[in-house]
């Protein structure tokens, strides 16, 4: 029997956290425009920003 050698989980494997804190998927409801707004403004980047200025 052959041992594997990819795939599978290993360590530093996979996409890097953007905070610490543990982070829930949300969903937002946008008409095509303000879609189109927000993705010019940066999407989630920007709104991250602007929920932390304060």
């Amino acid at each position: 029997m052959r041992k594997k050698t990819h795939g599978g989980a290993r360590a530093g494997a996979g996409r890097k956290r953007i905070t610490s804190e543990p982070q829930k998927q949300r969903q937002i409801r946008l008409d095509d425009d303000s879609w189109e707004k927000f993705k010019a403004f940066g999407g989630a980047q920007w709104l991250r920003e602007m929920l932390n200025k304060n």
